[in-house]
């Protein structure tokens, strides 16, 4: 977790480290990300990561929880995800619209795979509180629900890249987001949505 040396940082060196933090992680994982990679792209001394996270692996958590705090801001209680037969489609279309917008919070939330860990759980509970803002009828078993709908909105992220034939690791050395044809975003959701349906009501 990070120290309060790290959180009373001005704010412009904090969005300055977090920005470098990001892209060696996002792009190369928590056993390929290396502290020593990040303080040289940041000019700084090693010392001074020690000061901010007491190790690589309480400076990746707070990446993921940071993302994930990130998403959760822009999900609940949004009142764009109206109840009814459009609600699930709102849901989507925020989604991808966060995914593309930040790639790489996108990627190190999706790589957080393990069902066991605290990050992976939180995602699901984020997944099932989105489900019932939709109000659509779910599985009788609500965190298959949760994990299957967070399976296909990571399918639906990589899917898109994909068929948009979209450098993705060009983009996760960077904070810029990723642009797609509005109308293509909007019939590839209505497709997912539709998907959706089919498997978790």
């Amino acid at each position: 977790m990070p120290t309060a040396t790290f959180l009373n940082l001005p704010s412009t060196k904090k969005r300055r480290f977090l920005s470098a933090a990001y892209a060696e992680f996002a792009s190369k994982g928590v056993d390929g990300g290396s502290i020593t990679n990040l303080v040289k792209s940041l000019e700084i001394a090693k010392g001074s990561i020690y000061q901010y996270f007491g190790s690589k692996i309480d400076l990746h958590q707070y990446l993921i929880e940071h993302a994930l705090e990130s998403k959760k801001r822009l999900f609940i209680g949004n009142e764009s995800i109206s109840e009814g037969q459009d609600a699930l489609f709102s849901a989507n279309l925020l989604a991808a619209k966060f995914d593309l917008a930040f790639p790489q919070y996108a990627v190190m939330l999706y790589n957080q795979c393990l069902p066991d860990s605290l990050q992976y759980q939180e995602q699901i509970s984020l997944s099932t509180e989105i489900l019932s803002q939709t109000e659509i009828y779910m599985l009788p078993n609500v965190s298959l629900a949760a994990a299957l709908y967070r399976s296909l909105q990571i399918g639906f992220f990589y899917y898109l890249v994909s068929n948009q034939n979209i450098p993705l690791r060009e983009y996760l050395f960077t904070s810029e987001p990723i642009e797609i044809d509005n109308e293509v975003l909007i019939d590839e959701v209505a497709q997912l949505t539709d998907k959706t349906q089919k498997l978790i009501k």
